[in-house]
C-alpha cells in the first residue's frame, strides 16, 4: 500500500508539473533545495580545502606516517612491479576497473540507487547518491591538483624510482582510479557499516589498485597515495553529513549558520 501511495505521488507531481500554477510552486521549491545543496556543497568544499591548516598532533603524526610508508614503497617499487606484472588477474581487473572511473555509468548507477531509495523508502539509499557524487567530485578535483603539482611520470617513463617533475604534465601520483575506488568504498562502508559490506567494498577497491599496478601505469606509492586520499575524502564527507544531520551545521536561506567549531 505504501508503494502504491508513492507511485501516486510521483504521478501527481508529474500532473502538477504540467499545470502553470503548480509548476511555478514546484519550481520555487526545487530552487530553494538547490540553493541549500549549493551552500552545503560550498561549505564542505571549504572544510576539505582548509583541513591542512587545522591539523593537530594526531593528524600530523598520520601525515608523517603516510610520508614514511610512501617513501618506503617508492624505494621498493621496481621489485614490487616485477612481482605483480607476473601475476595473472587480467580478467578480474577488467571487471572491477570500471568501478573506479567517474563516468556516465557511475551517475546512472547513482540515479538508479536514488530511484530505488524513493520507492523503498530507504533513507540511506536516498542519501547515498548525493554523498557519493559529492565525495567523488571533491576527490577527483584534489587528485587532479596533486597530479599536476607533483608531476610524477608513469613507471615506464621514470628515470629513477623517486622521480618527480612538478607542473610538468606527468600525472602518475596519486592514482586516480584507486582514489575514486576507495572514495566510493569508504562512503558505502560508512552508510552500511557491516563486515560484509566493508570487506566487499574495500576488496573491490583494492583489486582496482592492483590492476593499475599490473598494467604498469602506476607504482606502489601512487596506488597507496590514491587509496589514502580516497579514504580521507570519503570519511570527511560522511563525517560532515553526520554533523549536518545533528544540526551542528545549519543552512538558512540567506545565510549559513555554523554551529560547529573546528
Amino acid at each position: 500500500m505504501k508503494r502504491v501511495k508513492q507511485y501516486l505521488l510521483v504521478i501527481l507531481l508529474f500532473v502538477c508539473g504540467n499545470n502553470p500554477i503548480y509548476a511555478e510552486e514546484i519550481g520555487n521549491l526545487l530552487m530553494e533545495k538547490s540553493k541549500k545543496a549549493a551552500m552545503r556543497f560550498g561549505y564542505d568544499g571549504a572544510y576539505i580545502l582548509t583541513s591542512p591548516l587545522k591539523m593537530q598532533g594526531k593528524e600530523i603524526k598520520n601525515l608523517l606516517l603516510f610520508s614514511g610508508i610512501s617513501y618506503g614503497l617508492m624505494s621498493l617499487e621496481n621489485k614490487i612491479q616485477k612481482g605483480l606484472i607476473n601475476m595473472n588477474y587480467d580478467k578480474i581487473g577488467n571487471v572491477v576497473e570500471p568501478l573506479g572511473v567517474t563516468d556516465r555509468k557511475f551517475y546512472l548507477a547513482m540515479g538508479s540507487l536514488y530511484g530505488y531509495g524513493l520507492i523503498s523508502n530507504d533513507n540511506k539509499l536516498k542519501k547515498m547518491p548525493m554523498l557519493l557524487i559529492e565525495a567523488t567530485l571533491f576527490n577527483t578535483t584534489l587528485t587532479k591538483c596533486f597530479k599536476y603539482a607533483f608531476g610524477r611520470p608513469r613507471p615506464s617513463q621514470r628515470e629513477e624510482w623517486a622521480s618527480f617533475a612538478p607542473f610538468s604534465g606527468h600525472d602518475a601520483f596519486p592514482s586516480g582510479h584507486t582514489s575514486t575506488a576507495f572514495t566510493i568504498a569508504t562512503v558505502i562502508s560508512n552508510q552500511y557499516p557491516s563486515r560484509l559490506v566493508n570487506v566487499s567494498s574495500y576488496t573491490i577497491a583494492g583489486l582496482i589498485g592492483l590492476q593499475r599496478l599490473h598494467a604498469n601505469v602506476h607504482g606502489a606509492s601512487d596506488v597507496f597515495a590514491g587509496a589514502v586520499l580516497g579514504m580521507w575524502v570519503g570519511n570527511t564527507i560522511c563525517l560532515l553529513d553526520k554533523k549536518w544531520e545533528k544540526g551542528e551545521i545549519q543552512i538558512l536561506l540567506n545565510e549559513v549558520k555554523i554551529g560547529y567549531k573546528f
